[in-house]
């Protein structure tokens, strides 16, 4: 929902070391603290119903954190406060910026880091994976970027869901 109603990923990191451990260091960490803000001028136009929504689903404690159910019933997609003005112009050229096809591997790679952390045991060496000598990060490591080459942008669904069924042929054949 932050993605959809900004344009941004909620979690970033603006230092030049883009491709570092450190750097994906300081993204976990910032998820793991829930630190994100509502960057003018991307969040400007968002309601404070809105706001209050996204920083409840965002909530780090779990016990605290709204339910998809409860979510449901926030006033902000149950009521009828939404704003009439249309964000789709500014959000999806955000989304285009953030997430082209380079910032797609990025992502691929903070998500293999996340994995590898979790799956990283007491003495430090990552698990195996049983059927082969590759581990589950390196696996998705390989084939997200494969997808993520025909991924342009979020903002035509019916051009991804298209390119995605072409992909995945691709790899049956």
């Amino acid at each position: 929902m932050f993605i959809l109603l900004s344009g941004n990923p909620p979690f970033y990191d603006d230092t030049d070391d883009e491709n570092s451990d450190s750097h994906n260091r300081r993204i976990f960490r910032k998820i793991l603290a829930g630190e994100y803000d509502f960057d003018s001028p991307y969040w400007d136009d968002i309601s404070v119903a809105a706001k209050k929504l996204v920083t409840r689903l965002m909530e780090v404690d779990q016990d605290q954190r709204i339910t998809a159910q409860e979510a449901l019933g926030h006033i902000w997609i149950s009521g009828n406060i939404a704003s009439e003005k249309n964000l789709k112009e500014g959000v999806c050229a955000q989304i285009e910026k953030n997430f082209a096809k380079a910032k797609w591997r990025k992502a691929i790679r903070v998500t293999t880091f996340m994995q590898r952390l979790r799956a990283t045991d007491v003495s430090g060496r990552l698990p195996v994976t049983p059927r082969t000598s590759m581990s589950v990060a390196h696996e998705v490591t390989i084939e997200a970027p494969r997808l993520a080459e025909h991924l342009e942008t979020p903002c035509s669904l019916e051009e991804q869901e298209s390119k995605t069924e072409v992909v995945a042929a691709e790899q049956r054949e």
